[in-house]
């Protein structure tokens, strides 16, 4: 298995599978030197440079591929002649991008291509945050085209698998309109409050000891930490989903603040006026979700 991209996502598959396989060739393909040296050093898997790897030659049927790069740079490559040439016999060519509606088109006419994306992360980015157990009981992705080789679809399977993950099959719309919701949205409003409160209490803000504040903030803040440059790219890439869900979000937000302005129940009933939004059921969603949710590693992605 040969993994472009020696950052968490890309440094953590290869952390898993050497986990999983003693005896399988992992390979990291990353220019930084650095990056490939504390990927060696902490999971005992060797590395390379682009050039180097790309001096081999033609990919045979026996050796998976994995783009574990940003979107634009993952697009960028499928598109590159001479990379889908080296590649075009490969088991199967796996992505991990955030977004798979540009990832598909770019890759629309390579037949062991499998477009993937592993909904685990943390906030420490690079090789340094990458660990063996990061996919552990979490979703991937798996979005084949209508062209995909059987091939290509059983050893996608196989490496989710092999790093812990389980395996789910949709198509690239329905995906990048999930997770606008499920997790472009929530690092918005993540920054959004961050902000807010920014502006509103600058003083405590600048004195951490003096924040009001706990678990709450804590959890609605999370993400925010992650990289403010990643996560531009992958919201622009998925701007038209993300503009229709920052509408749901927002259409709920206005009528919350109408409510409070207008001491009417925003989550739970009150003198028989129903809530804006339906806390009960709310409490008992988020309780049902939680086995997901609540899973380690289920951070920014």
């Amino acid at each position: 298995v040969s993994i472009l991209g020696a950052g968490l996502i890309g440094g953590s598959i290869a952390a898993a599978l050497r986990r999983h396989s003693t005896t399988l060739e992992v390979t990291v393909v990353d220019p930084r030197r650095a990056a490939r040296t504390t990927i060696r050093r902490r999971f005992g898997v060797d590395g390379c440079t682009p050039a180097a790897w790309q001096r081999r030659g033609p990919i045979d049927r026996d050796e998976a591929v994995v783009l574990a790069m940003p979107p634009r740079i993952v697009a960028d490559f499928l598109r590159a002649d001479d990379h889908t040439a080296q590649i075009s016999n490969a088991a199967v060519v796996l992505d991990t991008a955030s977004v798979k509606a540009p990832i598909l088109a770019a890759a629309e006419n390579l037949r062991c291509f499998v477009g993937g994306h592993p909904m685990a992360g943390r906030e420490q980015s690079g090789a340094e945050g990458a660990t063996a157990d990061l996919f552990v009981g979490r979703p991937f992705a798996l979005c084949p085209l209508p062209a995909t080789r059987r091939r290509a679809v059983f050893v996608a399977r196989w490496i989710v698998r092999a790093i812990g993950a389980r395996s789910i099959f949709v198509d690239a719309t329905t995906h990048d309109a999930m997770v606008a919701h499920t997790s472009h949205v929530p690092h918005l409003i993540a920054w959004a409050v961050l902000d807010a409160l920014a502006r509103a209490a600058p003083d405590a803000v600048a004195r951490p000891s003096r924040l009001l504040a706990a678990g709450a903030l804590r959890d609605a803040t999370r993400v925010a930490a992650a990289n403010p440059e990643l996560w531009e790219e992958i919201l622009s890439a998925n701007r038209g989903h993300v503009a229709r869900a920052l509408d749901e979000a927002i259409a709920r937000l206005v009528r919350l603040r109408d409510a409070a302005e207008a001491n009417a129940p925003l989550v739970a009933p009150r003198d028989g006026t129903p809530p804006v939004l339906d806390g009960t059921f709310l409490a008992r969603l988020r309780r049902r979700l939680g086995r997901i949710l609540d899973a380690p590693h289920g951070g920014s992605c």
